[in-house]
């Protein structure tokens, strides 16, 4: 599974408890829809610190980071020392 298809299942299941994956969008604002929080983004950065085996430091906690899926898989892509799928 690719990250942003991982990060989009989590966040549905998780965050939204919605089992429907084409209901968020991969650029949709998670943020501004109220769909990330700050109890939310500690068990995002969580999951994806032990998902993806990287370190979000507090000075990646900005919300260019958070804004989308797609920004959450450039930011762990970046991390993994790789360019994500489908980021750019």
């Amino acid at each position: 599974m690719t990250i942003e298809r991982t990060l989009r299942k989590y966040i549905c299941n998780e965050l939204m408890f919605e089992e429907d994956e084409s209901r968020l969008a991969v650029d949709a604002p998670l943020l501004e829809q109220g769909i990330i929080d700050s109890l939310r983004l500690l068990q995002l950065v969580q999951f994806m610190e032990e998902q993806f085996g990287v370190s979000i430091a507090d000075t990646d906690l900005v919300p260019e980071n958070f804004y989308s899926v797609t920004a959450l898989t450039r930011l762990v892509g970046g991390k993994q020392g790789r360019e994500p799928v489908g980021a750019r």
